[in-house]
């Protein structure tokens, strides 16, 4: 069998397989490593590495040990295959804990219980570092954000990386902005611009919201709570 990477890509990929490609029909290739546990869904994540032919490091993981996907995929280097892991799971850890938080250690052949807990430290004290520098890189439109109580988080991701849950969802999904150029966009709603097209767009919003508000108090029923709200909220 080809034991090569099925692309050449490096990177993350959180359970799409649609990257790094399917791993069922070769998933005995890969060797397991470590189990994870996310308490709030009290569920167990199991880990495997596969090295292929070509040199590329693989991690594989299943919810309970099922439908195994690959979430990570680097070049090896020269240095040993622990490094190697260790470094490719820092980056796996950065990008999960924005959608899933952090996993806890249960066991692993490799990896001790305190080394593990170094690695998410070591990542929490980066992102606080990133968010410092964020705060002090604060632009106009970070502060209209404040000032319009969408109450700005920075992520961590970058020094200009921030967040607000979007206008278009009651917070339900969230907005990036980039204080880079000052520039925002919601995949969500397929939305994105400047701030400009931002206040813009809430402006676009709250005609819609209105319209809904004159419908509704011109019905017998009373007022939705959604519409109450943004009524109250609104003035």
């Amino acid at each position: 069998m080809n034991k090569n990477a099925h692309h050449k890509k490096e990177g993350i990929d959180l359970g799409s397989n649609m990257i790094f490609g399917e791993p069922t029909d070769y998933f005995s290739e890969f060797t397991y490593f470590m189990i994870l546990e996310d308490i709030d869904w009290d569920a167990q994540f199991y880990f495997y590495y596969r090295i292929t032919d070509d040199h590329y490091i693989q991690i594989a993981y299943g919810l309970d040990d099922k439908r195994h996907s690959i979430c990570a995929q680097y070049q090896k280097t020269n240095q040993d295959l622990k490094i190697n892991l260790k470094e490719m799971l820092i980056k796996y850890m950065k990008d999960n804990r924005f959608y899933g938080g952090y996993l806890y250690f249960v066991e692993s052949n490799l990896f001790t219980e305190c080394e593990f807990t170094s690695i998410i430290e070591s990542i929490k004290n980066e992102l606080e570092a990133l968010k410092g520098q964020a705060r002090i890189l604060k632009t106009p439109f970070i502060d209209f954000l404040e000032k319009t109580n969408f109450n700005p988080k920075p992520t961590g991701n970058n020094k200009h990386s921030w967040t607000i849950g979007c206008p278009n969802a009651d917070g339900k999904h969230f907005l990036m902005i980039s204080t880079l150029n000052d520039e925002w966009g919601c995949g969500y709603c397929k939305r994105k611009g400047d701030l400009e097209d931002f206040k813009n767009w809430l402006q676009e919003l709250d005609r819609k919201k209105l319209t809904q508000f004159v419908k509704e108090i011109n019905t017998d029923n009373d007022l939705s709570d959604k519409m109450k709200k943004w009524w109250f909220n609104r003035y």
